[in-house]
C-alpha cells in the first residue's frame, strides 16, 4: 500500500542551503520532482523527461538541471531512476510502521479469537449429563432421579460461575537493532562503530544524552548516511559542537544573502538525517568567523 502523504518542514524547507541557492525557477521544479518522486518511487534519471516534468524545458537542459539534481540519489531498487533521500528514508519509516501496525492487528484478532474460544469451551464443560433409568425398580428410578438433579445443579452452577480469565504473557521488549544488520552498508573503510559514533551525536545536545541509545530508524538513517558520517573527524566533531552550542549569531550573517538563517535541528533523527546540510551551515559559519574575526 502506497501512502498519499509525507512529512513535509517548512523551517527545514527556508533553511536549507541548498533550496536557498536555487532561483525561483529551480525551486518550483524541486518541488514538482519531490512529488513526482513521492507518488511514483522515484523519477526517471533522464534529462528530457526531467525536463517536462519540471515544467523547466530548456532551461533544465541549458543548466537548470545542475542544482537541482544534486538534491537526488539513484534509486537504491530501481535502475535508471533518482530519489531524493529524505524522501527515500520517510518512506522506508512508513513502510517500518505499517508492518507493525499489520502485526498488531493480527495479534489483537488472535487474542480475541483466543477469549471467544475461551468462552464457548467454558460453556460446554457446564452442560448437563442425564443418567438414564436402568430397568424398572424403584430403586433404580430414584437413584436415577437423584443423580440426575445432582448433575442439573452442577451445571446449573457452572453456567452461573463467570468463565475464568486467562492471563497471557505480555509481549516481549522489541528487541534492539542488532548493529550487524546494517553493516553491509557502512563504507569499507569505516570503523562501523555505531557506539562510538553515536558517542559523539549525543554529544551535540544535552538532551540526546538522556536516551543514549538509538532507535531502529535513526541507526537505519545512520548506516544510509555512514559515508557522511564516519568522514568526520574528531577535530570537526568539535567545532560541530562549538557551532551548537552559540546561543545567537550576528544578525548580519543569517541574511538571505549569506545564506539566510543557521539550521541546527534540535531532533536527534533529524540531526542525522540532515548532516550533510548541517555540514553545509557549519562551514559557512567558519567562513564568516574567519573573514569577521568575530567570536561568535
Amino acid at each position: 500500500m502506497k501512502s498519499p502523504a509525507f512529512q513535509f518542514y517548512p523551517g527545514d524547507w527556508l533553511s536549507s542551503m541548498s533550496v536557498t541557492m536555487m532561483t525561483p525557477a529551480q525551486e518550483g521544479a524541486y518541488i514538482r520532482l519531490i512529488c513526482y518522486d513521492w507518488s511514483n518511487d522515484g523519477i526517471p534519471d533522464d534529462d528530457d523527461s526531467l525536463a517536462s516534468l519540471s515544467r523547466m524545458g530548456e532551461g533544465w537542459l541549458k543548466g537548470g538541471s545542475t542544482t537541482i539534481k544534486k538534491c537526488f540519489i539513484p534509486h537504491p531498487t530501481k535502475s535508471g531512476f533518482l530519489t531524493n533521500f529524505r524522501l527515500q528514508t520517510e518512506r522506508e519509516k512508513q513502510d517500518v510502521w505499517r508492518e507493525k501496525s499489520a502485526i498488531g492487528g493480527k495479534k489483537s484478532a488472535e487474542a480475541r479469537k483466543q477469549k471467544a474460544l475461551e468462552r464457548s469451551q467454558g460453556s460446554l464443560k457446564g452442560g448437563s449429563n442425564l443418567v438414564q433409568p436402568n430397568g424398572n425398580s424403584s430403586s433404580s428410578s430414584s437413584s436415577s432421579s437423584s443423580t440426575s438433579i445432582r448433575e442439573r445443579e452442577k451445571s446449573a452452577l457452572a453456567l452461573s460461575s463467570p468463565t475464568p480469565k486467562t492471563k497471557t504473557d505480555p509481549s516481549p521488549p522489541t528487541r534492539p537493532p542488532a548493529k550487524s544488520e546494517f553493516h553491509d552498508r557502512m563504507p569499507s573503510d569505516a570503523a562501523n562503530d555505531f557506539d562510538a559514533l553515536f558517542a559523539q551525536i549525543n554529544g551535540m545536545h544535552p538532551t540526546w544524552k538522556k536516551r543514549p541509545h538509538p532507535t531502529h530508524i535513526e541507526m537505519e538513517t545512520a548506516a544510509n548516511n555512514a559515508k557522511a558520517l564516519f568522514a568526520i573527524e574528531a577535530a570537526d566533531w568539535d567545532s560541530l559542537r562549538a557551532f551548537y552550542a552559540i546561543a545567537t549569531f550576528p544578525p548580519e550573517w543569517e541574511e538571505k544573502a549569506k545564506g539566510g538563517p543557521f539550521w541546527r535541528p534540535e531532533s536527534r533523527s533529524r540531526f542525522i538525517e540532515g548532516i550533510a546540510d548541517i555540514l553545509g551551515h557549519h562551514d559557512r559559519w567558519q567562513a564568516l568567523k574567519r573573514k569577521g574575526g568575530a567570536t561568535a
